[in-house]
């Protein structure tokens, strides 16, 4: 009975419509290497063109649909989350949130995309406040990155679900890739882009327009790094410049200070200014402090976060004026994270494959669509005029006849039947025909004929504009020019991280041993043979029960002053 049952369920199996004839291996492989495609080019590297991945080009996108602008009230982050998963990211709303968050961290970008009332996290890697307490909007920059979004100068795609459009790119004009860098994980693929400064970047960029076979060198006198929005000291110039020809690079990045001197009540102080990119203060700290107890960093009395508005400041309090900062500091470099590598890793998609570029490289590719984009809006805006210049010459033309168009109107059936009359009587095209009849008796009656004319001439300039520039290279250059000193004067600042372009060597072997300093203490031997070495006590009798032993009956069975 049992083999019966066995033969009837292959049977079963064999007619099966859904069987698939297909070894195991092969299956998992096509499903993964779907799936690996889907996160390499959806979801984990940014797109070269706009710097941004997904997810944070739907939240500016669903943001900007919101009317969320930078002169507009703040609404809840909770409210964009939403629009974003419900029309164009359904992958959770942690993900989600936490992408807007960053984008308005602004010791993770050197310029901000989004506004954000609230917790918006810290330093110290303190989480953000739930989006239902934090508000949010698009910054000025954040605004900038999508202008001409409305005129769709690049494909629009469905969203998952056909009820929606979303943007394949933003077309801005701001080389957003380099600005605020970006860094993700896809599957064989990560990317590890740093910032730059804006100022620097596009004076770069208007330099290469200019001059197509600038040099790297020349390059680097005017951007000679990478800058971080957390500022630091930048070692180990070789590997930056390979981040400019090759995309990868592993240098250094280090903490500034500076030694405050006190007066004689006080004491000198070591004061950490920033922390390397993208670490977490308050663990330098936590490993400041426990190298301080272990007694392992001899000379430094105590580590404080003193960081207010002004900025980042952790104050090393020293013993006295002998200890030697330099190896006080050698050796922190070299036990916490003020000291750091940045591996660069510059991975992003370019035509919807992942390529490595160099900063050079980028440059070169980016003033290519640029240049397309000037095209593509100048060519959109030419429509613009030309439509608008075909109805203003047929309202021209129809102020003259106004009286036989009002009656030919009124004979007509409906307004499809006014416009073939007013077509066939005047030879109006079917623009002019449209706009006559859908505009108002009083104002048609009232439009003032100068105005039109000058309209009229207006138009026709600008139609000759975009005309010049679509046709002419030097112009579309010139224009891109303009735009990019405009951004400068908006969004520029002042370098914050500072490069060491001569060799340093970063191996210093300083020890323990090399940051102990001489001495006046008490050597205190016990009844009981305790010896301690006891500082700040004097040798007056009557303070002798200042110095604790293990045994409360013990004392002190003689003493010496020493140096060590």
């Amino acid at each position: 009975m049992a083999k019966k049952i066995i033969k009837e369920e292959v049977i079963l199996l064999e007619n099966t419509n859904n069987l698939i004839d297909r070894n195991f291996d092969e299956i998992i492989a096509d499903g993964f290497n779907r799936y690996a495609k889907y996160i390499i080019q959806d979801r984990a590297l940014p797109e070269l063109k706009d710097g941004l991945k997904p997810v944070q080009r739907r939240i500016l996108f669903a943001m900007y649909k919101l009317g969320l602008k930078p002169n507009s009230q703040f609404k809840k982050s909770a409210r964009t989350v939403g629009d974003v998963l419900g029309k164009y990211h359904p992958h959770g709303d942690s993900s989600i949130y936490e992408a807007l968050i960053r984008m308005a961290q602004d010791w993770k970008n050197n310029i901000t995309l989004i506004e954000v009332h609230g917790n918006k996290g810290s330093i110290d890697d303190d989480p953000a406040a739930a989006m239902r307490y934090t508000e949010a909007r698009l910054s000025m920059y954040g605004e900038t990155m999508l202008d001409d979004i409305d005129k769709k100068i690049y494909p629009f795609i469905p969203n998952f679900d056909d009820t929606e459009t979303e943007p394949t790119i933003l077309s801005t004009l701001l080389p957003n890739l380099l600005i605020n860098g970006a860094t993700g994980i896809a599957a064989g693929y990560a990317t590890s882009i740093p910032t730059f400064n804006i100022k620097e970047l596009l004076t770069s960029i208007i330099e290469t327009i200019k001059h197509p076979r600038i040099s790297l060198d020349e390059i680097l006198a005017i951007m000679p790094g990478p800058d971080f929005p957390t500022g630091g000291i930048l070692l180990n110039y070789n590997e930056i410049k390979k981040v400019f020809t090759n995309g990868d690079g592993k240098f250094i990045i280090r903490s500034n200070y500076f030694v405050q001197k006190a007066d004689k009540k006080q004491k000198d102080k070591i004061i950490i200014t920033d922390v390397p990119y993208e670490t977490i203060k308050s663990d330098i700290i936590k490993q400041i402090e426990e190298l301080r107890v272990e007694n392992k960093l001899p000379g430094i009395l105590s580590c404080i976060d003193a960081t207010d508005k002004n900025g980042i400041a952790i104050e090393l309090e020293l013993e006295n004026s002998n200890v030697d900062v330099q190896k006080i500091m050698n050796f922190l470099y070299k036990k916490t994270k003020l000291q750091t590598n940045f591996s660069a890793n510059m991975m992003v998609i370019n035509n919807r494959k992942p390529i490595k570029v160099g900063v050079l490289q980028y440059i070169k590719l980016y003033i290519e669509y640029a240049i397309e984009t000037v095209i593509r809006v100048q060519q959109y805006l030419l429509k613009e005029d030309e439509d608008r210049f075909e109805v203003v010459q047929g309202l021209i033309k129809a102020i003259s006849v106004l009286d036989e168009i009002i009656a030919i109107i009124r004979k007509s059936k409906d307004k499809a039947d006014s416009i073939n009359n007013l077509m066939q009587r005047f030879q109006f095209s079917f623009k002019q025909a449209e706009a006559i009849v859908l505009l108002r008796l009083y104002r048609l009656s009232n439009t003032d004929i100068i105005a039109l004319q000058k309209e009229e001439q207006d138009l026709n300039n600008s139609i000759l504009q975009h005309k010049n520039i679509i046709d002419n290279r030097k112009e579309q250059e010139k224009y891109l020019i303009n735009q990019l000193k405009e951004f400068i004067n908006k969004f520029g600042y002042e370098r914050r991280s500072k490069i060491i372009f001569k060799d340093v060597n970063v191996n210093v072997s300083t020890s323990e041993k090399d940051l102990l300093v001489s001495k006046n203490v008490n050597v205190v031997i016990s009844n009981y043979n305790q010896a301690k070495f006891v500082s700040k006590v004097d040798l007056d009798i009557n303070k002798f029960n200042q110095v604790n032993f293990k045994q409360e009956d013990d004392y002190i069975k003689f003493f010496v002053n020493s140096d060590i």
